[in-house]
Formats: structure tokens, sequence, C-alpha cells
């Protein structure tokens, strides 16, 4: 998968925030929302997406999509664990001016998250980010260790 934002046809970067493209960002999503698809589940996902001629979502209908689609799944804690700390560093990435060499970082801006995963004119989906962020004890500005992100989003602490 390509850690980068998509370029258009003439190669400018495609920046648009609160919406995940389908083919770089629905598995980091997924993870991030909790679930662990096997490669081909996720494939099977986007290709069902592909036909439907979907490829961009916004925040609510993507979770509506993996929720229904991925919820029957079911996965082990630890893998789920994993897998939403590994999409939140991904996410954070893809949000960065610049593509870091080597591996994602431990700490995240949840900033960058919330660019990634709301859009900026979804007011319902903004104020719903905000008061998850504010229930888990943070302002929204600060940047987070990943584990302790995911320990939290799991409700795996208090």
């Amino acid at each position: 998968m390509n850690l980068c934002a998509p370029k258009g046809k003439n190669g400018t970067l495609i920046r648009r925030s609160g919406v995940l493209q389908v083919e770089t960002s629905l598995g980091h999503f997924a993870r991030l929302a909790g679930f662990c698809p096997s490669e081909q589940q996720l494939r099977k996902l986007m290709e069902k997406l592909e036909n439907r001629k979907i490829h961009s979502l916004n925040f609510d209908k993507a979770l509506d999509v993996v929720c229904e689609e991925l919820l029957p799944l079911g996965c082990h804690s630890m893998d789920m664990f994993d897998s939403i700390q590994e999409a939140l560093k991904l996410l954070d990435a893809s949000h960065l001016d610049e593509v870091p060499s080597g591996p994602p970082s431990d700490i995240v801006s949840l900033a960058r998250l919330r660019s990634a995963l709301v859009s900026s004119d979804d007011e319902r989906s903004a104020k719903d980010f905000e008061r998850m962020l504010e229930e888990m004890g943070y302002s929204g500005d600060e940047e987070v260790d990943v584990y302790g992100l995911g320990e939290k989003l799991l409700g795996l602490t208090d």
C-alpha cells in the first residue's frame, strides 16, 4: 500500500481532508475502527466498492461500510490492538507534508488524525470525534503515544 497521499493524473497530490481513498486508506481505517481483516478480506471489500464505482468515502460512510462488511468476521484482541496501533501510525504519517523515511513514528498527532478522519464540512462527525477525544482525556491538539491511544480506543485503560 502507498503511504503517500494519492496523486492525480497530472502528478499533483490530492488532499481531501476527512475523505478516505478506498485504495490507500480503507485498510488503515478498518484497523483503526477495531477490525483486523486479512489481506484477502480487505481486497474483497475493496473490489466490492470498486465494482460499485466507490473510490472515496467520508468518515461516516466508511464506518458504516466497515461495520457492515467486517463486523461478522471478528478477530483476536491482540491482533486488533496491534492493527489499531499500526493504523494510527500510518494515518498520521499519510497527512504529513513530507513522507518520512523509515518506519512510522510511535508518536502521533491527534490534529493530523482528525484531519485524516473527519471532513472539515461534516460538523456532526467533527463533534463526535472531539467528544471521543475528550472522553479519553485528550484536548485534541497534543501528540500522543500510539500504545496509550490504542489502549484507550479499546477501553483497556481509564
